[in-house]
């Protein structure tokens, strides 16, 4: 079985999506250490003060060779059409190395900063359309027209196509049963926060289902965790407890309070701190969100996501708390033994 990793890159040590400040060293670095340590893959958020990320993705292949870029994109914000022609055209400047990643946008705040002022619901109803509309400019080979609840056009003409062939591959994430739906339909990955093995296995299957009914195949699964290592067990847990020590005292939820996901956690972690093998969960940070970490040495962490694996995700957003030094641990330490593991297993499919 093969695996996906997928690290993050921005556009400054600041390690979030709303930094406007443009340190081409630091993405050239923080690119390149994440080949070298044989990630397949690195993350580009988006946010409403963030950089562009397809520039990003454009800027970063420049200076490297191998390692793939997933770009995140809210839909709304442009036209179908013209998104299919940006990605298409980016996809071929970076030699066929971006993923899409589709996200509805997990705060109603941020949409608005934008003009956005769908509900999330909304919002997941409308990305069907507009996905849909976008692998169809990747597919078709006459000019399509489209009327639908929020798109209409007449005689597009579909002619700039992704050097990737049918199309750049799509990510969908989020938890809600609007992303769920979405990734059934449309998804190549589905990517969803890292919970404990109970609602890990309801949420692939409850995909897995929609995938059936709808006569289609499920996509793919990923896990968003942070990883907390030391070269022992009790190494580890000392790191993890310090860091929850500098975070401060958790805030309030704010605008995590609707989103899906978050809440999933947030339940999860009021159960109890620690599941299953390494995966500690509690609330950290004045945002008010939950660290989901899976904690212990490198040998105690590989088969923690082997475990995963087992359950049906092949594919792990993971990051350490030093964009560098961890990167360079994980690669050296972890994910040789994860894909070492990984040959072989079998894995659920109910």
């Amino acid at each position: 079985m093969d695996v996906t990793f997928v690290g993050y890159i921005g556009t400054s040590r600041s390690f979030g999506v709303s930094d406007n400040t443009f340190d081409l060293d630091h993405v050239r670095e923080a690119t390149l250490v994440h080949e070298k340590a044989d990630y397949d893959s690195v993350l580009i958020g988006y946010g409403a003060g963030s950089p562009d990320p397809t520039q990003v993705a454009a800027y970063a292949a420049h200076h490297s060779e191998r390692i793939r870029f997933l770009i995140a994109h809210r839909p709304g914000l442009m036209y179908p059409t013209l998104a299919a022609r940006l990605f298409a055209s980016v996809d071929h400047f970076t030699e066929g190395r971006i993923d899409l990643n589709i996200v509805a946008g997990h705060s109603d705040a941020d949409q608005r900063r934008e003009g956005d002022f769908l509900s999330k619901d909304e919002r997941y109803v409308r990305s069907d359309e507009y996905v849909g509309i976008v692998k169809a400019a990747w597919t078709s080979t006459d000019p399509i027209s489209h009327k639908g609840k929020y798109y209409e056009f007449e005689g597009y003409e579909p002619y700039v196509k992704p050097l990737q062939q049918p199309g750049v591959p799509i990510y969908i994430s989020g938890s809600s049963p609007g992303a769920l739906g979405t990734a059934a339909r449309y998804g190549d990955y589905h990517f969803f926060f890292g919970e404990p093995h109970s609602g890990t296995v309801e949420l692939v299957s409850k995909v897995r289902k929609i995938a059936t009914d709808l006569g289609g195949d499920a996509p793919r699964f990923g896990v968003r965790f942070t990883l907390i290592l030391g070269d022992t067990d009790e190494e580890a847990w000392d790191r993890a407890r310090r860091h929850v020590e500098r975070l401060g005292p958790p805030g309030k939820p704010g605008d995590l309070v609707a989103n899906t996901g978050a809440a999933r956690l947030r339940q999860a972690a009021e159960a109890g701190e620690l599941h299953d093998r390494a995966l500690w969960m509690v609330a950290a940070g004045p945002w008010g969100g939950t660290l989901n970490a899976l904690v212990g040495s490198p040998e105690t962490v590989a088969e923690a996501l082997l475990d995963y694996v087992r359950l049906g995700v092949t594919g792990f957003r993971v990051s350490g708390l030093d964009p560098f030094d961890d990167t360079r641990f994980i690669g050296r330490e972890l994910i040789p033994r994860v894909r070492e593991g990984a040959r072989g297993l079998n894995v659920h499919e109910d």
